[in-house]
Order: C-alpha cells, then sequence, then structure tokens
C-alpha cells in the first residue's frame, strides 16, 4: 500500500495543505483585521492592496471554480450518456441477432 508514490503525495498534500492555510489567513487578516488597524502604521498597510482588490479577486476566483466545476460535471455526463447510449446500441443488435 506504500509505494514509491505515496511519499510524492504525501508531499503534494503538505504543500496543497500549507498554501491553502497561508492565503486562507493572508485573506483573513486582511479583511477582517487590517480596517480595525489605523492607517499610520504603514508596515502593515503596505503589505495589502485595498480592501476592494479582495472582493474583486474572490468573484473572479469563484466564477472561474465555478466554470471549470460545471465543465467538469457536463463532460462526465456526456460521456456517461454516450456509454448508454452505446450500451444500449450493442444490446439491442444483439437481442436481434438471436
Amino acid at each position: 500500500m506504500c509505494g514509491v508514490g505515496a511519499n510524492k503525495d504525501q508531499v503534494n498534500g503538505w504543500f496543497y495543505l500549507v498554501a491553502s492555510i497561508s492565503i486562507y489567513s493572508y485573506i483573513t487578516f486582511w479583511l477582517l483585521v487590517l480596517p480595525f488597524i489605523e492607517k499610520d502604521f504603514h508596515v502593515i498597510h503596505s503589505l495589502f492592496p485595498p480592501a476592494e482588490y479582495a472582493i474583486k479577486t474572490m468573484v473572479v476566483v469563484g466564477i472561474f471554480v465555478l466554470t471549470i466545476a460545471s465543465t467538469f460535471m457536463g463532460i462526465v455526463m456526456l460521456r456517461s450518456h454516450a456509454a448508454t447510449v452505446e450500451a444500449q446500441k450493442s444490446s439491442s443488435t444483439a437481442r436481434k441477432r438471436t
């Protein structure tokens, strides 16, 4: 069960986990904490763009993710339907032969 690819999968899993936690933490701090910090504290505010970009970015990313998910589901449904039609055709031709 623990083959050669298992270590690579674990490394990929840890990478995705750390990346997602980092992005989530950055955006959470950007939107929920930064508005309560004074603008005079330039060190923190210089690390983040304006909050309007956060909303626009999340909308664009959300539309992109929904588009990819919908396209994937559509392709799976079309392939499943094509396989069903093909199975029905082969089943009906087998019945005609007997």
